[in-house]
């Protein structure tokens, strides 16, 4: 290959492929180009530089692609190289994680800002991994013109980004239980709820109360079943079914800053704080452990959803506040309920077939008509109050009534 000769032509536009010369030499040494690799490796790398970069990031495509196309007898002269120059990002997390870009001399490029670490924050870039070089500051512009490298210089904080999330659990032990403080929604507060999805078998401890900007939660955590305990946002106004499916949540105390509230299918869920102030409850339904459900004086507007208290077959009581101005009483499948305290002065439909504990019930005014199978197999009920209003009763409301 005339290597002194060629040689000259490398050194004078530094590095211009090594691969070139890799598939070249073992083409014409050896058929079998991976025996001789190593030779051609250690032979340039020590002459023409003092790092891996070409080798790490170009040898391979270009070395099966010369080695491929090229006649050993080729003068091959390619000035790939010599105008470019390497920006090299190191994490500096305990990892070896990089990323190397490779940019044309000359040019302006602004500096990483989207590096994440779990539970830190990118102060700066240094060429130094422990911060005694050149700094340069995250964002800013720098023009390239030769290589460089760049360490992440991080400090720590308490408490995670929504967008940490996710590799702060997949470095979690299955069957461990972490305590996660939520400090930052943005840019994605769906992340969490994707990494609790993925990570189901650590089990989660959720403090968004520093997330005073989440004022809105609709089905953010639904059938995330790792989640134990959660602390609301503090100026959460409306819970839409925001925990459906959480099957390990045993307790909610809602903030003061709710308005608006459903809350369905939480399986272990046996301690419910509703705050005054709630002044549409649409339903709280199927959470089968829970036996009480107070409701503040300050709701004007219940289960105008449907189905509004269904399938609570713990609850054995209910007092209904006399402000409540509409509402359904809806009390399906409530096996254990007895007693039913309300003032209420209007409603438009009552169900409380499968109340099998329920001994008596007074039906508001403004109720006109009582629906079939109302109070089917409610096995205990001795006494129904009906009022003027209701001028129709279809078939079977009393099926299965003893009385």
């Amino acid at each position: 290959m005339g290597s002194g000769r060629r040689r000259k032509e490398f050194e004078d536009e530094k590095i211009l492929s090594l691969a070139i010369v890799f598939a070249l030499g073992c083409k014409n040494d050896d058929p079998e180009p991976e025996t001789k690799r190593a030779k051609y490796y250690d032979s340039i790398y020590h002459h023409f530089y003092d790092t891996t970069k070409v080798i790490d990031r170009y040898t391979d495509s270009i070395f099966h692609h010369f080695y491929d196309t090229l006649s050993v007898y080729d003068t091959v002269r390619v000035p790939i190289l010599c105008d470019h120059s390497y920006v090299v990002y190191v994490l500096n997390n305990g990892t070896d994680e990089k990323d190397s870009l490779y940019i044309k001399n000359g040019a302006t490029i602004t500096l990483k800002s989207d590096v994440i670490r779990s539970g830190y924050d990118l102060v700066k870039w240094s060429t130094s991994p422990n911060g005694g070089g050149n700094d340069y500051q995250v964002g800013d512009d720098y023009y390239v013109n030769d290589d460089i490298t760049l360490y992440a210089m991080w400090q720590s904080r308490d408490g995670l980004r929504s967008n940490e999330v996710y590799d702060f659990l997949a470095k979690q032990e299955a069957g461990s239980t972490v305590d996660i403080k939520i400090i930052d929604i943005y840019p994605d507060f769906n992340a969490i709820e994707t990494a609790l999805k993925k990570f189901w078998k650590v089990n989660v401890n959720v403090d968004l109360g520093d997330a005073t900007e989440v004022t809105y939660l609709q089905r953010n955590f639904s059938y995330c079943t790792n989640l134990k305990t959660i602390i609301l946002p503090p100026n959460v106004g409306h819970i839409n079914d925001a925990f459906e499916g959480c099957s390990e949540l045993t307790k909610l105390d809602l903030p003061l800053s709710v308005r608006e509230l459903n809350l369905s299918n939480l399986q272990n869920l046996n301690t419910l704080i509703i705050q005054d102030g709630v002044t549409t409850l649409h339903y709280i339904r199927n959470c089968p452990k829970l036996t009480s459900i107070n409701v503040p004086h300050s709701v004007t507007t219940m289960g105008d959803y449907g189905d509004a208290f269904i399938g609570n077959s713990s609850l054995t009581e209910i007092t209904i506040p006399a402000g409540v101005e509409c509402a359904n009483l809806d009390f399906k499948n409530c096996t254990n309920l007895k007693t039913v305290k309300h003032s209420l002065k209007e409603c438009s439909y009552v169900d409380f077939s499968y109340c099998k504990s329920l001994t008596s019930i007074t039906i508001p005014e403004g109720v006109t008509s009582i629906g079939g199978s109302a109070f089917s197999y409610c096995t205990s009920l001795t006494s129904i109050t009906i009022p003027e209003t209701v001028t129709q009763i279809y078939g079977n409301a009393s099926l299965n009534v003893q009385a």
